[in-house]
């Protein structure tokens, strides 16, 4: 896969539309995902200014939709 940042959208877009992101969590799960979803986003923004790698947005993406899938 190339990693042109148009492709990170698709990427990104396909790897999340099969998710049921309305289902409620108690509280350590909401903080947890929030903490994830933060640390996706500061991974993207760095890697959109080159200070991070491919490797590092898809582990950091990886860790988000593995709570999801909880």
């Amino acid at each position: 896969m190339s990693n042109t940042k148009k492709n990170l959208k698709k990427h990104f877009l396909n790897r999340i539309k099969d998710f049921n992101f309305t289902e409620e969590y108690d509280y350590n799960k909401r903080h947890m995902r929030q903490v994830l979803m933060d640390e996706f986003d500061k991974t993207w923004i760095r890697y959109n200014n080159n200070e991070a790698t491919f490797k590092e947005w898809e582990y950091a993406l990886e860790k988000w939709l593995r709570l999801e899938s909880m």
